[in-house]
């Protein structure tokens, strides 16, 4: 199963590299080509990722085909290292699992099976 996706903090990151912009030069386009193949790689379909960027799927299909054909080079290695990190530090909402604060009755009736148990049950409290 994978884990959700925090779109605002994967939102405030791609603000604060300046990845929307349209810019041409080698480090950005590789930036930006980590950042679509994460993206679609936890789970964001290519037209999602387009709307975020305002790009045609297209385009972030044929980035995250040049992310992958990329990834054998040092100079992309060096150059989207650190934003794949970031991303995987803050790119994940964090689940929190509340565990309900039950009574011993409450718990009881979990663990009743079928009417019979839970009348057993009911007789039990009222003679308390």
């Amino acid at each position: 199963m994978r884990k959700p996706i925090d779109l605002d903090a994967v939102e405030i990151l791609i603000n604060e590299l300046n990845l929307k912009f349209k810019n041409r030069k080698r480090p950005l386009i590789y930036r930006r080509a980590a950042v679509f193949k994460w993206m679609y790689r936890n789970g964001l379909s290519y037209p999602r990722i387009g709307q975020m960027f305002n790009k045609n799927h297209a385009t972030i299909i044929n980035a995250v085909k040049l992310a992958t054909n990329c990834e054998k080079y040092e100079d992309y290695k060096f150059q989207t290292g650190a934003i794949i990190n970031a991303l995987e530090t803050v790119g994940f909402k964090q689940i929190v699992v509340i565990e309900p604060k039950l009574s011993p009755y409450e718990i009881e009736v979990l663990k009743c099976e079928n009417m019979k148990d839970l009348d057993l049950l009911q007789e039990t409290i009222l003679n308390r």
